[in-house]
């Protein structure tokens, strides 16, 4: 979202604000309706997957593992084999979602159309798409899928493959090695016109995650060819907002319409990778929280931003902040401060080492030296007891309580006087 009118010296940051959500729970339908995933949900979602072959949904069917857990498995067949010798279709998934059972927000996950059929893992780099609708009634549905797309050359390397992406733990990839190992993605398939695409199937709120895999062969090849596409959708349908002034001042110049309920890609992101010496990688962590963060950034917008599908144009209301420009600190004065900070360290260096003890240290530190010598402890100061009201150590005064005045014979280091004194002094060498 480039400014085409930014000032250098100023800073451009999106309006966004407050929302309040009018639907937090999603069920799931597969194909045209065909097959439901309940949820208890106050909208649904629709995923259709690949459109480049005709399902015969008298053979398909869906297994609910649980509350909004489900594998659904698509017998298909293409009409004509389009593709080129050693090229596969990629999978491309449709997600809409629809609102109070009229109202619908569509977007399109961005893949390749073909792909080679050596490719192994990565078909693509990762891509995160986003939309935003305005419904009729008011409300705002805020739209985002992620897509990975990967291949598999044959059902053994499944497995290997599909763990290197995303580990071993992932509830679908492991769900989808059923599906493999037991033969229902690849040992239906007669000819090079047949498709097998089974999906697995979860919705957590407003989440939907699920994972395609088609089985075809290759003209000419008896060994199947698997690819899929991992999917990370996320809707917020959010209550209805006043739209932002200068928003609706552009819409009225330029005659836009805000309540479409039907949109494509409003905007695409392609997550690319961390390259290294030696090889390339994905995070791929950061990669599946991207549609949920994307997606929340999105609703925060709200109505300070609409797209113009007429120019493919997207108008942002912006908050601006001035850029202070700082001051350059001049050579001659930092190098004076190094200097002065290296002068100083020197000069406590020297004074640590040529300086006597008992100049450098505190009286507690010498008194309590002095009592350790007392008592046999060593030359360690030790830790004592003091009063400092009274000036004692242990009982014992530091400083006279007489007053020097009354005799001239005063000595200079008190003495410690024996048991029956009245005055008992500690003797230290000052």
């Amino acid at each position: 979202m480039a400014n085409p009118r930014a000032s250098p010296t100023k800073r451009y940051q999106p309006q966004v604000s407050d929302y309040e959500v009018a639907c937090d729970r999603l069920n799931v339908r597969v194909y045209d309706r065909s097959f439901f995933l309940p949820n208890d949900g106050c909208a649904t979602f629709d995923i259709y997957p690949s459109s480049n072959f005709d399902v015969n949904t008298t053979t398909s069917y869906i297994i609910q593992i649980s509350k909004g857990r489900a594998k659904v498995v698509l017998p298909s067949r293409t009409e004509v084999d389009e593709t080129s010798p050693g090229m596969l279709i990629d999978t491309i998934i449709l997600t809409r979602v629809e609102y109070e059972d009229q109202y619908n927000c569509t977007t399109l996950d961005f893949a390749n159309n073909l792909f080679n059929a050596t490719r192994v893992a990565f078909i693509a780099s990762p891509s995160t798409v986003l939309t935003k609708c305005q419904l009729p009634s008011g409300e705002l549905v805020s739209l985002s899928a992620t897509g990975i797309h990967f291949s598999v050359p044959n059902r053994q390397m499944f497995y290997s493959i599909a763990t290197s992406i995303f580990g071993d733990q992932d509830e679908l990839i492991l769900a989808m090695q059923e599906s493999v190992n037991n033969g229902t993605l690849t040992d239906l398939l007669v000819d090079e016109l047949d498709r097998m695409a089974v999906m697995e199937a979860k919705v957590v709120g407003t989440q939907v995650t699920t994972l395609i895999c088609i089985g075809s062969k290759q003209p000419g090849s008896v060994v199947p060819q698997i690819n899929c596409a991992y999917t990370i959708a996320n809707t917020l349908i959010t209550k209805p907002r006043p739209l932002n002034p200068d928003i609706a001042q552009i819409v009225s110049n330029k005659n836009l319409s805000t309540d479409s309920p039907m949109a494509s890609i409003m905007m695409t992101l392609t997550h690319l990778p961390l390259v290294s010496e030696s090889t390339s990688s994905y995070a791929l962590s950061k990669i599946l929280n991207a549609s949920a963060i994307a997606v929340t950034y999105l609703a925060n917008l709200g109505q300070n931003v609409i797209m113009d599908w007429d120019s493919s144009t997207i108008f942002v209301a912006y908050d601006t902040f001035d850029i202070v420009e700082g001051y350059d600190v001049p050579g001659w004065v930092f190098f004076l401060m190094c200097a002065t900070v290296i002068v100083c360290l020197l000069f406590c260096a020297v004074t640590e080492w040529r300086v006597e003890g008992r100049y450098k240290r505190s009286l507690y530190w010498l008194v309590s030296k002095s009592l350790s010598r007392t008592e046999g402890n060593g030359d360690l100061p030790l830790l004592y007891p003091f009063d400092p009201e009274t000036l004692e150590f242990c009982g014992r005064r530091i400083v006279s309580t007489k007053d020097p005045r009354d005799s001239e014979n005063e000595p200079a280091v008190y003495e410690q006087s024996g048991p029956g004194s009245q005055d008992p002094l500690l003797a230290v060498a000052l």
